[in-house]
């Protein structure tokens, strides 16, 4: 989804938990952040990491880049 965004010349921000391997080197912005705050200063992070963004897309989830995948 990021190289997509990336190719059509969108600006993308990452909002990640912990370092990605599948982005490095890619040219976005990173943003570390929790994606369930636990409480409101976390929440109001947050918030900063959304601000100014036109849309948001959720591919957070369960991935294994082995040619298998997970089964």
């Amino acid at each position: 989804m990021v190289r997509a965004l990336l190719a059509r010349g969108d600006r993308v921000r990452c909002i990640i938990r912990k370092p990605n391997r599948c982005i490095e080197g890619l040219d976005v912005e990173l943003v570390q952040a929790p994606l369930l705050p636990r409480d409101q200063e976390e929440e109001d992070g947050l918030a900063r990491a959304v601000e100014g963004c036109e849309a948001i897309v959720h591919v957070a989830g369960l991935f294994d880049p082995s040619p298998g995948g997970v089964e």
